[in-house]
């Protein structure tokens, strides 16, 4: 079973060629519900059958071949006549999936300890951000930003955008939203800042472009200032939110900087780049500690809620916990692939890695593993089932007992840590 995938325009339709057989007539429809929505779907062979998967279907033979198909949502909202996936055999069409229910995404458990918010758009998911109260949770997306209320898991608004949605940025009081996004439609990378009110999704304020392209964003509790950092930078840009106008630069680093973000109270900034992570104090702009340990490009940094713990995770294959003020590390995690995500519990006491290769195989996807470990003692606390898609963002609710994942896939996704307790049996859970 051979999938292909063809282009027209900016829409990816799916079609899959299966191996010749005879299809006798005759179709059966269901209704099969997804994070994209709710589908009805004709199946025509006898030997095929459909399910759902968090944002796809997957086609499946009774000889054992399947592939999992994802679902084109914005021409399915066009119009109602024409299917978001059609497979074919012989030139004849034997599944359709058409979708019968739109509108907000509703989230659903589909597997024990697994809670799918949803996507409800072609996007991938790339951002994470929630409040310290754990009320408002934001997802960036390629095309689109959403917001969720929780602990109800109710979507708020989903505010659509041209570009991609790379990193977001919350305030603590809720209230404002700082995102970096970038645009190829021109053939160069430009990146945004983009700032709006978090209760209503209305853009406040947009920033000049950035012909280097934007990789992280960060913003002060008191929604004074914001930070930046560039793939194509050693230097931090810093940016005054009331003018709209970048003020200054934070210049040590000496290579490229993935990474940036604020310590809760906003008085400690950490950016993680080509040769290390540093620690600077706002009030000065000086670095306080130059954290050193990671053998290759940091990605990712995470504060504590009080400040004084610091996770990161980077190229070298490694996650690691650090102590802010001394500088100490507390912990190396050894892993198989890069470290492209981490997050930290509130308390400090947990953190918890993404990795995966950056890309590979069919549209860049490539298998990731997410797992807790102990601070204290190094070893893994919670290890969720194997994800086909990279995870890009992670953060802890803030009683620390469940984690939220956003995938390549595009799926925002809530997990019960306890279910996933190294010392309990795994629950069987398809993942994505």
């Amino acid at each position: 079973m051979n999938p292909r995938a063809t282009s027209r325009g900016p829409i990816l339709a799916f079609v899959l060629l299966f191996a010749a057989s005879n299809t006798p007539a005759g179709a059966e429809s269901v209704r099969i519900k997804t994070a994209r929505g709710t589908y009805l779907v004709e199946v025509e062979a006898p030997d095929v059958t459909v399910r759902g998967d968090g944002d796809d279907l997957v086609v499946s033979r009774l000889k054992g071949d399947e592939i999992r198909l994802r679902l084109d949502v914005d021409r399915a909202d066009r119009s109602a006549k024409e299917p978001a996936l059609t497979v074919r055999r012989d030139g004849k069409p034997i599944v359709t999936a058409r979708r019968i229910a739109s509108g907000p995404a509703s989230p659903f458990v589909d597997a024990p300890g697994r809670t799918v918010l949803g996507s409800g758009s072609t996007g991938s998911a790339w951002g994470l951000a929630i409040t310290p109260d754990g009320k408002t949770l934001v997802s960036g997306h390629r095309g689109f930003l959403r917001v969720w209320d929780l602990p109800e898991l109710a979507e708020r608004y989903n505010a659509p955008t041209e570009r991609t949605v790379r990193r977001v940025a919350i305030t603590p009081d809720g209230s404002t939203i700082a995102s970096a996004e970038y645009d190829q439609s021109t053939g160069k990378t430009l990146g945004n800042l983009v700032l709006r009110d978090a209760k209503t999704g209305k853009v406040i304020r947009e920033f000049p472009s950035i012909e280097t392209g934007l990789h992280g964003v960060t913003i002060d509790p008191a929604r004074k200032v914001m930070v930046s950092s560039s793939w194509s930078e050693q230097a931090l840009r810093v940016w005054d939110v009331e003018k709209g106008e970048q003020v200054g630069t934070l210049k040590g680093h000496t290579g490229a900087v993935g990474t940036v973000t604020f310590s809760p109270d906003g008085k400690t900034l950490a950016s993680g780049g080509g040769e290390g992570i540093r620690i600077w104090d706002v009030d000065t702009g000086e670095v306080r500690k130059v954290l050193r340990g990671h053998m290759k490009s940091v990605e990712s940094v995470a504060f504590s809620a009080d400040g004084k713990r610091l996770a990161s995770g980077g190229f070298d294959d490694t996650a690691r916990a650090w102590d802010v003020a001394s500088g100490k590390l507390l912990v190396t995690v050894q892993q198989d692939e890069p470290v492209l995500s981490v997050a930290i519990s509130p308390d400090g006491k947990s953190f918890a890695s993404a990795s995966s290769r950056w890309g590979n195989g069919f549209f860049g996807q490539a298998p990731a593993e997410v797992q807790v470990w102990d601070v204290a003692t190094g070893k893994p606390l919670a290890t969720l089932p194997e994800q086909p898609n990279q995870i890009f963002a992670m953060v802890f609710i803030p009683d620390g007992k469940s984690l939220i994942t956003a995938s390549l896939s595009g799926a925002v996704t809530v997990w019960d840590l306890d279910t996933f307790r190294v010392d309990q049996e795994r629950p069987k859970a398809t993942p994505f």
